[in-house]
């Protein structure tokens, strides 16, 4: 509400210039007029809204509170730019398409169904999409249903399970190391420990410890195929505000930051304490995580 606005537009309202021969429609000068005396300290916040509500209900003001002028919708009040910033931050209103569906108040939740594989008389074919890949089609269910056929849940929850030991159960410590000159340097190494030996923590520390679970694991993977499918550059600043950063609530709304980099950080894929060493012939890059290939 604009009670300027109205007082001016208004030649029946008691506080209109025809009136009450009033100066001008600032607000101290309005107030005066109501009260017979001066608005002191005018222009601090709480003052101003004082004197505003003094205005608005008073008796000369009563007959004008619903008319059309006392209406101001938001737009015409927030900046252009502000508008922007607001609508960025809303979630999308676009339905999902048939035969998709979408999380609602009805059916608030979902759980990945373990039942999906890729064995059997229906697991594969020579070329093309396999019978079960077609028949997750057909059925049009929703997309998770020929993810899971793709990525089976048992993967995520092998992830998961060696993320959490890498990260929350192994015990390790650090060792100083030296450079190629033989100085000490600023970086330590963590290497396997025993739980009551001196020095001994977990790889994540305390305050930056999140649990790994199979739904962290899927939505941590979601957020990376949404990152490649919208070409947003290769820092990912969906959670930075302002001129450098995306508001995305659908990536916001799955984690947070600290979540998404602490499973960046101790994503893993197989026990280090079962792993082959490096020196090993025919090993790759994968040895990192305990696979070999042999000839």
């Amino acid at each position: 509400m604009d009670p300027k606005k109205v007082i001016s537009h208004y030649k029946g309202c008691p506080l209109n210039s025809s009136k009450s021969k009033i100066d001008s429609y600032a607000l101290g000068v309005v107030w005066k007029y109501i009260h017979k005396k001066n608005l002191n300290e005018a222009h601090n916040s709480l003052i101003d809204v004082k004197a505003q509500t003094d205005v608005v209900t008073h008796p000369y003001f009563h007959n004008f509170l619903d008319v059309t002028k006392s209406y101001e919708l938001i737009e015409n009040i927030v900046a252009a730019s502000v508008r922007k910033v607001l609508l960025k931050k809303l979630e999308s209103r676009r339905e999902v398409h048939e035969p998709w569906r979408e999380l609602s108040e009805e059916s608030p939740s979902w759980t990945p169904q373990n039942v999906f594989r890729n064995t059997g008389y229906s697991g594969g074919s020579n070329y093309g999409p396999s019978t079960n890949i077609l028949a997750a089609v057909k059925s049009r269910i929703d997309l998770s249903s020929i993810f899971f056929r793709l990525f089976p849940i048992e993967l995520f929850e092998h992830i998961a399970r060696e993320s959490e030991r890498y990260a929350n159960k192994d015990w390790v410590k650090e060792i100083e190391i030296n450079d190629r000159d033989g100085n000490v340097m600023k970086k330590k190494r963590l290497i396997p420990s025993r739980r009551h030996e001196a020095g001994s923590r977990h790889r994540s520390l305390k305050g930056d410890s999140f649990p790994v679970t199979t739904g962290f694991v899927i939505a941590w993977v979601g957020i990376l195929i949404y990152h490649g499918a919208t070409h947003a550059g290769q820092k990912m600043n969906y959670w930075t505000e302002g001129r450098h950063g995306v508001i995305c609530p659908i990536v916001q709304n799955a984690m947070t930051k600290n979540a998404f980099d602490f499973l960046r950080r101790f994503i893993h894929f197989e026990n280090n304490k079962k792993s082959k060493p490096r020196t090993r012939r025919h090993m790759t890059r994968y040895g990192k995580y305990g696979h070999s290939l042999e000839r």
